[in-house]
């Protein structure tokens, strides 16, 4: 790897000696970081100035809550094997309501072709909309339970797909924060949470 030499002061000698030794680093990884954690810090402050001064303009404030107000949650577009393109939006609550007329507009914006769903707590019907039957309603209950099946099927597999320790504690997140299991729950095991739903639909 090319590299060069930089003037530094003693002091700063002294503490990337230190830090190296603390870290049982190389000197020269430690000064990669210290760099790298300064650009990520310039990078963010400048976020914050730029929103700061966003939020000062009172004109450019206005048009970026009109913006919002019709900002998708999430907006998936792809292509099937077959050629044939797809688009789905999806409106995703957990605590927070509907805006006024939130849906509706979201359904004068998309196209019908566009699929639109509707994720909550309890795969509630909205109440905003123009149309329902354009609409799928879904749990997170529901998204848990088949990322749960989809790492089941990984359970006995030595390599896992890529992102699959973030899938597991975000499937976790979702059944202990949104759904209400306890810590106790183990997020992997599918048959004993799938026989637990089953048990307090019972109940109910």
């Amino acid at each position: 790897m090319p590299s060069t030499t930089i003037r530094i002061s003693e002091f700063s000698r002294k503490m990337l000696r230190e830090l190296a030794r603390e870290e049982g680093k190389p000197l020269q990884l430690i000064v990669d970081q210290a760099i790298e954690n300064y650009r990520r810090r310039r990078f963010l402050e400048g976020l914050s100035s730029d929103f700061a001064a966003l939020r000062n303009d009172v004109e450019g404030w206005k048009c970026e809550e009109e913006e919002r107000k019709n900002r998708f949650d999430i907006k998936i577009n792809g292509t099937f094997e077959t050629g044939k393109e797809f688009s789905v939006v999806i409106e995703a609550k957990i605590n927070a309501e509907e805006g006024e007329d939130q849906l509706k507009r979201y359904e004068e914006l998309c196209s019908l072709s566009t699929k639109l769903v509707f994720l909550t707590p309890d795969g509630r019907e909205p109440k905003t909309t123009k149309n329902k039957n354009r609409w799928k309603f879904i749990s997170w209950q529901q998204i848990a339970i088949n990322l749960l099946r989809f790492m089941e099927s990984f359970k006995d597999k030595a390599e896992k797909p890529e992102g699959f320790h973030f899938l597991k504690y975000f499937t976790a997140a979702i059944i202990r924060e949104i759904d209400g299991a306890g810590m106790d729950d183990n997020p992997i095991n599918l048959i004993s949470y799938i026989n637990k739903l089953k048990k307090e639909r019972t109940n109910d």
